[in-house]
């Protein structure tokens, strides 16, 4: 019942907010051709092994390259597969979310601006705060509860490795509060694609390889586990090195993610988000072997204030 409610209520405000994607810019024809291209050059995905995490997200992955063949990619936010699994149009925590953060201190000087949502993808404004959109409200929240908790400003780290980064637009918040450091996002092909897409389309140009190691600041999108292994060796010595994943990693089968242990064991900040359980998979066990893996961390596992079921994982190393 609350699923067909929420179905209605997420109908009638696409039907409202009609699909304008805008006149077309250079920038974002460009965008699009790339993206369509990309797309073009996928097999069909195939699970590799036999797990429900993994099977479901390849059957995400066949279905977004599907939407991205035959439907207008500058609307993706209006997709079902997008908003199932990574762009809440309406829930009923974000109100107490968007309350708590214009109770702050700093919503006229910060989060007000920061939750202006911008038209790429055609998002779906908010019911209760038009200017934004229900998924910006929480990804800003996660970032006023890190910030609350910690006494830390993640914003201001010298490089962050976002794990499963959706389509960007945390990656975009980071820039829009006046991040100045190196930005890694870190997925699956498809949505690796779909990021620098929409982050090039926001107006961020996301860099090659090559490029990324020569700048003093930037973003990069990549898929390939030894490809990342050569961007953090490469920057090893910047100082406070932050790792995001909200919910992503806990829908990871359970030998990946202890993988990328390895890779951001030596990091300053987690901010990371888990329900407490996936499929057939227990994360309560699973984090609690992550925070035991990685020492010399101060560790905050507490419930998400307003959201059942799931825990924010924060992290600080100890000085």
């Amino acid at each position: 019942m609350k699923r067909t409610i929420r179905r209605l209520i997420i109908g009638t405000l696409a039907f409202i907010f009609k699909r304008r994607p805008g006149a077309p810019t250079p920038a974002g024809e460009t965008a699009l051709t790339a993206l369509r291209n990309t797309f073009r050059s996928f097999p069909k995905f195939v699970p590799q092994g036999g797990s429900p995490a993994e099977i479901e997200w390849t059957g995400n992955m066949n279905e977004l390259a599907r939407l991205v063949r035959e439907d207008d990619p500058r609307c993706f936010l209006r997709w079902d597969i997008v908003q199932f699994t990574m762009f809440p149009v309406f829930a009923p925590y974000s109100l107490r979310e968007l309350k708590t953060l214009r109770r702050s201190p700093r919503w006229p000087s910060r989060w007000k601006e920061a939750v202006r949502e911008t038209a790429t993808g055609c998002p779906i404004p908010y019911v209760f705060y038009p200017s934004s959109s229900c998924n910006l409200v929480h990804m800003a929240y996660h970032l006023h509860y890190f910030e609350s908790m910690t006494q830390r400003d993640i914003v201001q780290s010298g490089l962050v490795v976002e794990f499963g980064a959706g389509y960007g637009r945390m990656c975009a918040l980071f820039q829009s509060l006046g991040f100045s450091g190196k930005y890694i996002c870190f997925d699956l092909p498809p949505f690796s694609a779909l990021q620098r897409y929409y982050l090039a389309c926001s107006g961020h140009r996301v860099l090659s390889e090559e490029e990324f190691a020569n700048a003093a600041q930037g973003v990069i999108c990549v898929s390939d586990p030894q490809q990342l292994q050569r961007l953090l060796d490469a920057h090893a010595s910047v100082p406070g090195k932050a790792f995001v994943a909200t919910w992503s990693l806990s829908e990871t089968p359970v030998p990946f993610r202890n993988s990328i242990q390895n890779f951001v064991g030596g990091f300053d900040m987690f901010l990371m988000a888990y329900q407490h359980v996936f499929k057939d998979i227990d994360n309560a066990a699973a984090f609690a072997s992550w925070k035991a893996a990685i020492p010399g961390v101060d560790w905050r596992d507490i419930p998400v204030p307003f959201l059942g079921g799931s825990n924010y994982l924060f992290g600080e190393r100890k000085p």
